[in-house]
């Protein structure tokens, strides 16, 4: 397992896919930092969201994340756009 951090975002790599953080991407677009992630993308098809164990100051969590095809589903129906880092890492993944 592989992980970088693009500014703010998390994002971790298994195998060919990558997970972005379902916090980092929350904060992205605007919500508040007490907005429950899980609320958020409950509606997000299960190919494209998961627990993932992500590194921490703390150690490793297991935190929901999301592949570039949640985050995008997320913009969509949340009416919050890309952010153009959120953008960046979406085509970054893309050609990695």
């Amino acid at each position: 397992m592989g992980g970088l951090t693009v500014k703010s975002l998390r994002i971790v790599r298994q195998g060919k896919t990558f997970w972005f953080v379902g916090r980092d991407v929350l904060t992205e677009l605007g919500y508040s930092p007490t907005t429950k992630v899980d609320r958020v993308i409950a509606d997000v098809p299960l190919e494209w969201k998961g627990l993932q164990r992500v590194m921490t100051a703390g150690g490793a969590q297991e935190m929901w994340c999301l592949t570039a095809q949640g985050l995008q589903y997320i913009a969509e129906h949340t009416c919050r756009p890309l952010t153009e880092e959120l953008e960046a890492a979406v085509e970054r993944s893309k050609v990695a």
